[in-house]
């Protein structure tokens, strides 16, 4: 409901024009119990560009910079062969890569998850934003559900997501628009705007294996 809110304000968004409603969520078909139609990431055509060069290049380009702070990977430690299907079989398929990707990631960016503004979460399937909240500390093991409930994650709430809409309701383009909006946000050129938004949590790639970076705005 968040990320399809966010897209309803971004002109772009395969979504920007057809909102949803609970009632509609609820009365969507049942997929793969207990996930729904809306549950799941668009199919979509698209591309995105990113220019990554130097802090003191970037000084002098037409832009104001967006500065990566740390990136960090990691996989759960019962990881098996393979890309992502082998993660039902491992003991605990709620335990992600993120967990480590996210005790990494903070340490070598010296801040923490409440310190965040904001964040563009790999939002293949609702469930997988859920997971990601809990790995990388944004609240406790078993409390993503209710922490998503409680409208946390749409804007005015404790860590708005996916402002383009993600993967969800503004397009699947494997996590690259999610960086596009990241440094659209830190710019202050975003369609929906978050208002002195500094520091910007990125995933991707949550089964297994999670890969983060947080992002600073230039001073």
């Amino acid at each position: 409901m968040a990320c399809r809110e966010h897209a309803n304000q971004t002109p772009h968004a395969q979504m920007a024009g057809r909102t949803l409603s609970l009632e509609d969520y609820f009365a969507s078909r049942m997929i793969s119990s207990p996930l729904r139609l809306f549950d799941y990431c668009l199919e979509s055509d698209g591309a995105c560009a990113v220019v990554v060069t130097s802090a003191e290049r970037a000084r002098d380009l037409k832009k104001p910079p967006v500065l990566i702070r740390a990136v960090a990977g990691g996989a759960p430690r019962d990881h098996r062969a393979g890309m992502m299907f082998p993660v039902v079989t491992r003991g605990d398929i709620t335990e992600l890569g993120g967990r480590q990707a996210g005790a990494e990631l903070w340490r070598r960016a010296g801040v923490g998850p409440e310190e965040m503004d904001i964040a563009q979460i790999y939002d293949c399937f609702t469930i997988s934003v859920i997971l990601q909240l809990e790995a990388y500390g944004f609240c406790g093991k078993g409390e993503g559900g209710p922490f998503a409930a409680s409208g946390a994650l749409k804007k005015g709430g404790r860590l708005p997501i996916n402002t383009g809409g993600g993967h969800l309701s503004e397009g699947y383009v494997h996590g690259m628009n999610h960086i596009v909006q990241a440094v659209r946000q830190l710019r202050g050129e975003a369609d929906m705007q978050i208002e002195d938004a500094e520091l910007c949590l990125c995933t991707g790639g949550p089964l297994p294996v999670g890969s983060s970076v947080v992002f600073r705005r230039a001073a």
